[in-house]
């Protein structure tokens, strides 16, 4: 498994779950790996396999964001706050960053290649991946909508997920220009982006898709985690080598078996520089960071 680790691009939800617990020596189960992601620590993914619709989509900022901005340089231009600006502008960014996403879609509808999209976790895929964690947590799971629909993310670019009101009636056909091109029966037109919207909407949601992780993602959190134990420093880590040579040499029965409880008592006996809980510290890092490299 760790050696296939290096060489596959993305995990089930099975395998994530035994890679984190071999990484950080503690259970992982599929609940806590869904958890990870709804909270925003991880990075989930979609294996997209089934002909799905899509529309690329952007950001756009709230109309109450541009409302408020607007009503900031009003105040700001009639000398209120004048003395403390950043004030408004403080409590402008605040209120803007509580502000629901509005995502905006443009371009033609297109069909999804099969593939792994990365969740941008901003619209239905959310409850998704909500529901499935309710599932592995034995919970009764909620009965939640968003009409935007879900999202994916595409080399950075987002795609909305948008299904045809009448599945059979939607299919290519070749325009005047011979172009081939999206065709509504019922409607008897081409779609375009103007008239989408007459052909098709948004998905409830992701529906018959499997949940994955990229391998690149996984790597990322891991290095997040290792990064957090800021009390763990280059030179205390050589130290601690130091100490476990000087062990191992000066030891007056050669033929003992060493544990790390052994280790560990060895080396605070023989040293004041160190103590029982950095030793803790080290060698539980230095396990993580071995059983997850090897």
């Amino acid at each position: 498994m760790k050696k296939l680790f290096k060489l596959k691009e993305w995990l089930t939800l099975e395998e994530t779950a035994r890679r984190l617990t071999t990484s950080f020596q503690e259970e992982v189960s599929i609940a806590d790996c869904l958890q990870l992601a709804l909270d925003g620590h991880i990075i989930i993914s979609a294996l997209i396999e089934k002909n799905r619709y899509g529309m690329w989509a952007e950001k756009r900022s709230p109309l109450s964001k541009e409302l408020l901005a607007g009503f900031n340089k009003f105040l700001l231009e009639k000398g209120v706050l004048k003395e403390n600006p950043h004030v408004l502008d403080d409590a402008v960014e605040a209120i803007s960053n509580r502000m629901p996403i509005r995502m905006s879609r443009y371009g033609e509808v297109f069909r999804l290649e099969t593939g792994i999209y990365d969740l941008p976790m901003i619209g239905a895929e959310v409850l998704d991946v909500l529901h499935l964690c309710s599932i592995h947590q034995g919970r009764e799971p909620a009965t939640f909508i968003n009409l935007d629909g879900p999202f994916l993310i595409d080399d950075e670019r987002y795609i909305s997920i948008v299904e045809p009101f009448i599945e059979k009636a939607v299919g290519y056909k070749m325009d005047d220009a011979g172009k081939l091109r999206l065709f509504d029966e019922k409607r008897k037109e081409f779609v375009t982006p103007d008239n989408y919207h007459s052909s098709f909407y948004p998905a409830d949601g992701l529906r018959d898709v499997e949940f994955v992780f990229r391998r690149v993602n996984i790597e990322q959190f891991e290095k997040q985690q290792l990064d957090e134990y800021t009390d763990l420093n280059l030179n205390e880590s050589l130290f601690v080598i130091g100490a476990i040579i000087d062990a191992l040499k000066n030891t007056s029965t050669k033929s003992k078996r060493w544990t790390q409880d052994s280790l560990k008592l060895e080396i605070v006996e023989n040293t004041e520089n160190i103590k029982n809980r950095t030793l803790d510290n080290y060698f539980s890092e230095a396990n993580k960071f071995y059983k997850s490299n090897c």
